[in-house]
């Protein structure tokens, strides 16, 4: 992965001439709605301070051309030299941020306090600390940092705030968080936007962009570079050069190490120096890399962040213009395979636009880096290495042949695309305060997608029961899974995508275990065509089509009984032994019975389904929680796929005498 990101950075130094910081300017993300650049100026003059909007940033189009790629912004960043907040453990260095607070607490009396005394920006933030500050008095320890704050009631902004009675029964980090959200809400109004629209604040001093100062731009560039010091030389971990190199990789946004924890160290010495250490060209290198797979490499499924970090095997050249297209098509095949639109569109943009990474093919590779973002610290969550990019197409493929395979089956609908997101929402997740807590199941099952290792089947089939319960028992808040309107047919539909997916699986050859046996020949059962023609694609084994069978007949009886049909409750969700099976195969008898529902077509159905059971109960060799899922699968697939013209007709009461025997 990091000699990905350094082969990133090496082709954006060599193709432009823009300087270190310019590599280093985030730009915005775009957003439905615009968004504003605002200026906080501070005049020494008249005593005021005044919010301005500088810059109007555009909203996203809706161009389908763009929707691979990461729409984003600059002029907004360059204007204000926005390079990012210091992570959240480092103090708050910058005159430019997202965070409003920052500006208004520690960023200007602590990025004085770092500038030379001779520094023309020195004595420009000092004059607006005397000015426009409020010193909340000696305050130790981590409030250090909130010791001064925006004095709001001169000029008055609020006449409501004593800052002698708050800063007596608030902490000064809680005084900050006040006087931030009045500032953001007399913002609000004095500008008619909302703060929610505001992507960027930046610090004036009588009408002028203070980022935009030499010494400010100096102060920067050297404050995003760790210390190379000649004496300590050593070889760079990139490059192997050997050169005065440094270990400090608290200026960098990924973590390739953690670097307070002494058991990471070499030798467990607390030496880091023999980790990873590199020298400036490298590191140079590597920030500019990060910036850029942030900026235009970042995708999402669900609510899991990645980043796709392309390797190059053979030296490429690219012009920074080239990298970002190279990049468009990265995103527009993963996109692709995690929201599957459909084979030929896939086809004709890659021959309209990119066709000429099909040349370059095997000269590079992927890896999928899962994180989550808190504030300026980034966890890794999973890194899926070494993906050919000819994988991505063969998942989309796989889509599309699932697809094909039963698009006569099924309605006409991309609820049955079983591509990367959906899978998302076939996984159950717990989370917590809407984030995920429980992923790693899942993200090693998309490791192995992606990367194609084998799948046990069984982990496949605990992971679906586990979803049929969260439908069932409705346990929708403390997991991923959305509750629809219609539980019984959000659960029908949930069911039989996880068919499809073990379909998937299969034409993968990822899938590993469960019973190998012969299928049965669906000639000598008396059911329907379509319904043979679905057992068949799906693959179920003779015990798999008992299960089904008994769960088209459960289907039939709840149809009969509307409501929340109460035949759904003689299912053990928890799973069902043998036992149970047979009390439950004559239960579903009594019910037809009871229902009048004991027609020709269903007794065919019965009859089918009690010789399959019978012939192998002795030996039953599928598990508790496997039969439970094909039981439901039967159950789904009567109410996915019933049609008037395919309903049984209706019995009459001489017909219904032809029992078929239980025992």
């Amino acid at each position: 992965m990091i000699e990905g990101i350094s082969q990133i950075g090496q082709l954006l130094l060599e193709g432009d001439d823009s300087s270190y910081i310019d590599l280093l300017i985030q730009p915005i993300s775009l957003d439905k709605k615009e968004q504003y650049l605002v200026g906080i100026d501070f005049n020494t003059v008249s005593k005021l301070i005044d919010f301005k909007i500088l810059k109007e940033i555009p909203r996203k189009t809706d161009d389908p051309e763009k929707e691979d790629t990461q729409q984003t912004d600059d002029e907004a960043s360059k204007m204000s030299l926005w390079v990012g907040n210091a992570s959240s453990n480092n103090p708050q260095l910058r005159l430019t941020s997202n965070q409003i607070a920052y500006l208004l607490s520690q960023s200007i009396p602590l990025l004085r306090d770092e500038l030379p005394e001779d520094s023309k920006l020195r004595s420009q933030l000092d004059e607006i600390v005397k000015a426009f500050f409020f010193d909340l008095g000696e305050v130790f320890g981590d409030q250090k940092k909130f010791r001064y704050v925006l004095d709001i009631t001169y000029p008055v902004i609020s006449s409501d705030i004593n800052f002698n009675e708050l800063k007596m029964t608030k902490s000064p980090k809680e005084v900050v968080e006040d006087i931030s959200d009045i500032v953001k809400k007399h913002i609000e109004k004095r500008l008619s936007v909302s703060s929610k629209q505001i992507a960027l604040y930046t610090v004036m001093l009588n009408g002028q962009i203070l980022a935009q100062s030499d010494d400010y731009k100096a102060f920067i560039e050297e404050n995003l570079q760790p210390d190379f010091d000649a004496k300590s030389k050593g070889n760079c971990f990139i490059c192997n050069k050997e050169s005065p190199v440094s270990s400090n990789v608290t200026k960098l946004k990924f973590k390739y190490y953690i670097e307070d924890k002494i058991n990471f160290s070499s030798d467990v010495q607390g030496d880091f120096n023999k980790n990873f250490s590199f020298c400036p060209l490298c590191y140079t290198k590597l920030q500019a890399g990060e910036n850029f797979i942030q900026n235009k490499l970042k995708t999402n499924i669900g609510s899991f962040s990645a980043y796709l970090i392309p390797k190059f095997l053979f030296n490429l050249k690219m012009t920074s213009e080239q990298l970002s297209k190279f990049a468009n098509f990265v995103l527009f095949s993963f996109n692709t395979a995690r929201n599957f639109e459909g084979i030929n569109k896939f086809y004709d943009r890659i021959r309209e636009d990119y066709i000429e990474y099909d040349d370059i093919k095997n000269s590079f590779i992927f890896n999928v880096l899962f994180f989550k973002k808190n504030k300026a610290e980034m966890k890794i969550l999973k890194l899926i290495k070494d993906i050919p990019p000819d994988r991505f197409t063969k998942l989309i493929e796989t889509t599309n042949k699932v697809k094909e395979k039963m698009k006569d089956l099924l309605s006409e609908s991309p609820m049955w695309n079983i591509d990367l997101a959906k899978i998302y929402y076939l996984t159950p997740v717990k989370k917590s305060g809407g984030d995920p807590t429980a992923y790693k199941e899942l993200l090693e099952l998309y490791s192995a997608i992606i990367s194609g290792e084998s799948i046990d089947y069984l982990v496949m089939i605990r992971q679906f029961t586990d979803l049929i319960r969260v439908y069932r028992f409705e346990r929708f808040p403390i997991y991923n899974i959305t509750k629809p309107n219609d539980v019984i047919w959000g659960m029908t539909s949930a069911v039989i995508q996880c068919n499809l997916l073990l379909l998937y699986l299969k034409e993968l050859n990822l899938l590993r275990g469960g019973i190998s046996m012969e299928n049965t020949d669906l000639e000598t059962l008396k059911i329907d065509d379509d319904m043979k023609e679905f057992i068949t694609k799906i693959g179920y084994n003779e015990p798999q089509i008992a299960l089904f069978l008994m769960g088209k007949l459960i289907g039939e009886i709840g149809w009969r009984q509307g409501g929340n049909e109460p035949i759904l409750e003689k299912i053990t969700y928890q799973g069902m032994d043998s036992k149970r099976l047979l009390r439950l195969t004559n239960e579903i008898f009594e019910k037809l019975k009871q229902y009048k529902a004991l027609t020709p077509y269903n007794k065919n159905i019965f009859t089918a389904c009690k010789m399959l059971l019978d012939k192998y109960i002795n030996n039953w060799q599928l598990d508790d929680q496997e039969n439970v899922f094909y039981i439901l699968s039967g159950y789904s697939y009567r109410r996915q796929r019933a049609k008037p013209d395919t309903e049984e007709p209706e019995a009459n009461e001489s017909e219904e005498t032809d029992e078929p025997s239980l025992f």
